[in-house]
């Protein structure tokens, strides 16, 4: 019984180079283990398990940092789209700075006027006294 679903064995970055200098290189091998004393088999096979590796962690890295790439980039699109109001999870950001943006628009400031709504603030298990029109004034005049 299989739980899950089951992956794809191949590697996105594996191409047609990579795959190819595998089958050369498993020749190379086959040919030199004919006669493993020959030291020119030694060497040539050698080579080309060096050539192979080497093809294939070029191939890696560039898929890898193609995926960083894609990554900084929805990244740059996320931040502007959540704008300063959002702070909670993001980098050089905490729920502090989100709690303080609140207070600082004007929107929500007219809004919180308007419909006498109090705001409180929770820090932990301490609940802060609730924040009036007069601390709303007060604030835009500190």
């Amino acid at each position: 019984m299989i739980l899950g679903i089951k992956k794809n064995g191949k590697k996105p970055w594996f191409n047609k180079a990579c795959e190819d200098s595998v089958k050369r290189r498993k020749v190379i091998r086959k040919y030199w283990l004919k006669d493993i004393n020959n030291e020119a088999r030694a060497r040539e096979f050698s080579r080309r398990k060096k050539e192979t590796h080497s093809i294939i962690r070029v191939k890696k890295r560039k898929y890898l940092l193609r995926i960083i790439e894609d990554a900084d980039r929805i990244k740059k699109k996320a931040e502007q789209r959540m704008g300063d109001y959002q702070g909670g999870f993001r980098a050089g950001r905490s729920m502090t700075d989100q709690m303080f943006m609140f207070l600082h628009k004007p929107v929500n400031l007219i809004s919180i006027s308007i419909m006498e709504t109090l705001a409180r603030v929770r820090v932990g298990n301490t609940l802060a006294d609730p924040i009036t029109q007069s601390h709303l004034f007060i604030a835009d005049f500190v």
